[in-house]
């Protein structure tokens, strides 16, 4: 048998993808916040933060699976995220016209 055909490759797959998931949805609602992303990234986010280890597909569980530091994913998803909210306020900044000074006709 081949490694890709053993159950635990199958769900270290999963577990990737349960990963890639949450991780996606924190970018999507960064690039496209909107309420139909946000509840997702919500989820995500708790999941990511929760240090409980009970369940199988914990952040934690899954981390320790693939590989993987998850305070070092933490605090990269943590500085990504920090620096596209910092771009996109500039840049709402820059796209908005600047407020008008209204004047009183004398």
């Amino acid at each position: 048998a081949t490694g890709n055909s053993h159950p635990a490759s199958g769900v270290r797959a999963l577990m990737g993808a349960v990963l890639e998931d949450a991780i996606g949805s924190l970018q999507k609602h960064a690039y496209t916040p909107s309420r139909r992303t946000l509840a997702p990234a919500r989820e995500a986010e708790q999941w990511v933060l929760s240090d409980d280890v009970s369940w199988p597909f914990s952040f934690l569980n899954v981390c320790a699976a693939l590989g993987v530091d998850p305070e070092f994913l933490r605090r990269r998803l943590r500085q990504w995220l920090q620096r596209w909210t910092q771009r996109a306020r500039q840049k709402r900044r820059a796209v908005l016209p600047q407020p008008e000074t209204l004047r009183l006709a004398a």
